[in-house]
């Protein structure tokens, strides 16, 4: 019959172990793997919740016209809310009216001073917003009389912008006027 020897030789020993530890260690690599994978996946969906979300609410408006001067003002009280964990800062104010035929005006932001309107809480642009935090203020926009005389407003959308591109959106059809230096009992022959 056969007789089995077995005849250990040291260097089959070390193979032995060698190859125990190569599948150990392909054993921890691959948990690894999975751990740092199942955490990259954490931190993207950690970024993507913290991203900023903003709201805007028009909570008041009305527009400045006095007959002696080139420029008509428009007025809106907002409030910004910055909904998300990230602090962030509005970059921009952008105000559109959406007129007859689809045309649309851009008035620039203003930061000049109206005697009449001197107490009102104005909001300076840019503006820090703290997490879950929010402004709330007036912003004001100039539009020349010329190109006022000739519209006809159909809406106001005024929209925010933070430095990493999220915008809020709100808008209005009513717009208070407030006209000084016209003539009562007489109207105005361009409007």
């Amino acid at each position: 019959m056969f007789e089995i020897t077995m005849s250990i030789d040291i260097g089959d020993i070390i193979a032995l172990v060698a190859c125990i530890i190569s599948i150990i260690c392909a054993v921890f690599t691959f948990v690894q793997v999975s751990i740092a994978h199942d955490e990259f996946a954490l931190q993207q969906k950690i970024y993507r919740d913290g991203l900023s979300k903003l709201e805007l609410n028009i909570r008041n408006s009305f527009l400045y016209d006095d007959k002696n001067q080139d420029n008509v003002y428009i007025f809106f009280g907002i409030i910004i809310n910055n909904l998300s964990d990230k602090q962030t800062s509005i970059k921009k104010c952008i105000l559109s009216l959406l007129c007859e035929d689809n045309i649309i005006y851009k008035p620039d932001l203003c930061d000049i001073t109206i005697s009449h309107y001197k107490e009102l809480n104005y909001i300076n642009i840019p503006a820090n917003l703290d997490a879950h935090s929010s402004c709330a203020g007036w912003v004001k926009f100039v539009l020349s009389r010329e190109v006022y005389d000739k519209i006809d407003i159909n809406m106001f959308m005024v929209c925010v912008e933070d430095i990493h591109g999220t915008k809020a959106v709100d808008n209005t059809v009513l717009v208070r006027e407030e006209l000084y230096n016209y003539e009562i009992g007489k109207e105005n022959e361009n409007r």
